[in-house]
């Protein structure tokens, strides 16, 4: 992380240093450079895997915060196998989970797998990092309505970002020459069943998808989510809770959070994922 270690004497470039350290970003799992800043802009190549999945993380930690989001080409589909071209969304609570000999990972069907000292590599032989966290997504279906959903993901591997063919979070790693598969759980708060819920919020005359989410750390370690229209000031959706249970947090924790893409096979991204803390004060990126 970019650091001032001593006193510049000339007061101007020492502001101008200072205001390059707060405007940068912490990218995590993004080899294309989809997110960069608030902006999002990419375009499948259409033959490197179903998905493009990326996030960029603050370096800070924080408790709660609002993410407006916004698709500029919420409606426009270009693959028909595809019932949207990408979602956008806002990660929280995340944290990186170190794993080593002994440590229990949780598994797609919420089984565990106890790691050995062979570790745990992806089929190129690559070691994976780990991540937990909160994840709310948005995009708009073909068909005409808005989606949502909100999950908590526990000790999902980094080969399930960037081009894959995962479906979900968790894939199929190795101990040696032992597959070891499902590795990585999501448990989904909305819906309880299928992968999207709809909800009512209207395409502008620009045909852009806004909504604005706020996540809120509550002091059992529960977050408590809320959808809001693109100003930030209506309710759009009910308010929906992610329970201390599932984040398995005992009290109000600060922790990273982030913008979130996923883009389709041979789709393109187009749009904005700006943070703010829950007072509007815009939040903090830096680059390690």
């Amino acid at each position: 992380m970019m650091k001032i270690s001593k006193l510049l004497k000339v007061g101007a470039f020492a502001l101008l240093a200072a205001s390059l350290c707060f405007v940068s970003c912490k990218k995590e799992e993004d080899e294309e450079n989809a997110i960069s800043g608030d902006n999002i802009s990419m375009t499948h190549d259409g033959t490197s895997g179903n998905y493009y999945r990326a996030f960029s993380t603050t370096s800070t930690k924080h408790y709660s915060a609002t993410a407006k989001i916004t698709i500029n080409n919420a409606d426009t589909v270009k693959n028909s196998d595809n019932s949207a071209n990408c979602a956008l969304g806002y990660v929280f609570g995340l944290q990186e989970v170190e794993v080593k000999a002994g440590t229990e990972l949780k598994k797609k069907d919420g089984s565990t797998y106890t790691v050995t000292t062979a570790g745990l590599k992806t089929e190129a032989g690559a070691t994976p990092k780990f991540y937990t966290f909160g994840l709310v997504g948005i995009r708009y279906n073909k068909s005409g309505t808005a989606q949502r959903y909100v999950s908590w993901c526990e000790n999902v591997p980094s080969s399930v970002f960037n081009y894959n063919n995962e479906t979900a979070f968790y894939t199929t790693l190795y101990a040696g020459s032992t597959a070891v598969s499902d590795i990585g759980y999501e448990r989904q708060i909305i819906p309880t069943s299928g992968f999207w819920d709809d909800f009512s919020a209207t395409l502008t005359d620009a045909k852009a998808l806004s909504v604005t989410v706020k996540s809120i750390a509550n002091n059992d370690g529960s977050y408590t989510i809320q959808f809001l229209d693109a100003a930030g000031t209506t309710s759009i959706a009910s308010e929906q809770t992610v329970p201390a249970f599932v984040t398995e947090l005992t009290e109000q924790t600060q922790l990273k959070l982030g913008r979130y893409t996923t883009v389709y096979n041979g789709e393109t991204a187009s749009g904005v994922i700006k943070l703010e803390d829950v007072s509007g004060a815009a939040v903090v990126f830096e680059e390690e």
